[in-house]
């Protein structure tokens, strides 16, 4: 029976040990690095999205300012406007838009006048009479090539149960 305070460990097992402790060492100091620039990326992702969104609410409002200036409205009822449409998107603030915003809330322009409703347009309106048509089914092998050209559209057709399991 040996002696419990002897050390059975041999000069080679120290030496691979503290290399070991080392290497410890220097991925904890590169966890706290990348844990360092995570955080420097949440804060300026946070930074850049309020200045984002400092830019599309000024963007919006010159152009709700500019097609109301453009129909002849008071600049007052602006407001009114972007309350009743806070969510509208950029694209469809137009002359016509708030033209007819104008004629269903009754609004007088700056003449005095009432803003009357667009015509509807006249002539061919298409009409379609069936089904949009299903996306087809991918076998395994079209998704695997589907998976190599286009991955996005490779998660979109298994997420919608397109491919088959065979």
């Amino acid at each position: 029976m040996g002696n419990p305070f002897e050390d059975d460990t041999d000069d080679e097992d120290l030496g691979n040990e503290g290399q070991a402790s080392s290497t410890i060492q220097d991925l904890r100091k590169a966890f706290n690095r990348v844990k360092q620039e995570k955080k420097d990326l949440e804060a300026r992702v946070e930074e850049l999205s309020a200045f984002q969104a400092t830019v599309v609410k000024e963007k919006r409002q010159a152009a709700v300012t500019s097609s109301f200036e453009e129909v002849s409205l008071d600049p007052r009822h602006v407001k009114l406007y972007e309350a009743l449409n806070p969510d509208v998107a950029l694209e469809a603030i137009t002359a016509e838009s708030v033209a007819a915003f104008a004629a269903e809330y009754g609004l007088v322009t700056t003449s005095g006048e009432t803003v009357e409703a667009a015509a509807a347009p006249s002539g061919y309106t298409p009409v379609t009479t069936g089904q949009a048509s299903k996306p087809s089914m991918l076998d395994r092998s079209e998704w695997l090539k589907l998976v190599n050209t286009d991955p996005a559209a490779a998660y979109k057709a298994h997420q919608e149960g397109r491919v088959s399991e065979s």
